[in-house]
């Protein structure tokens, strides 16, 4: 799922990329991939910390969000997992 606006990740603009595949998934699946980058910007200052530790302890791996999951006051649940872990999942977006 891919958005079709542009929106800044802690410094990094990901439009070019999404002008090379645009076209490539639905429109819905287009604008839930922009309400996902913005949420992402939006919780940085939550999640940076957490990879950044888990990559110095753990090596490389992925902030995972329980989407799904109604957040009760705090947000969504995440965690940080090591690559090895990630790969596990056989989730093909993994």
């Amino acid at each position: 799922m891919l958005g079709c606006a542009s929106v800044r990740v802690h410094g990094w603009y990901n439009k070019p990329m999404i002008e090379r595949q645009r076209g490539r998934y639905p429109a819905w699946a287009e604008r839930d991939r922009t309400g996902d980058l913005a949420w992402i910007q939006e919780n940085l200052h939550v999640s940076w910390p957490v990879a950044h530790q888990g990559y110095e302890h753990q090596g490389r791996g992925a902030i995972v969000v329980d989407t799904p999951q109604r957040p009760t006051g705090e947000g969504h649940p995440f965690g940080y997992f090591p690559r090895g872990m990630v790969e596990q999942t056989a989730d093909e977006d993994a």
